[in-house]
């Protein structure tokens, strides 16, 4: 499986971005705790934009 990174992506990552920015500064734990969770899935996803890192994989086999 290989994941194509298009323009669509990299908005979805800048708005993941801005939304765990401002649920991280309600200063209480589980905001922390989500906003960085999104926070890092916004900055993945901007990596994988850039082409910094490269997400693929081999076939998965199971039994």
């Amino acid at each position: 499986m290989k994941v194509d990174i298009n323009f669509a992506n990299i908005l979805v990552a800048i708005v993941l971005l801005l939304l765990g920015l401002a649920v991280f500064t309600r200063h209480r734990l589980a905001s922390y705790i989500v906003g960085g969770f999104l926070t890092v899935l916004a900055a993945i996803s901007i990596l994988a934009f850039l082409k910094i890192i490269n997400f693929s994989s081999g076939p998965i086999v199971i039994g």
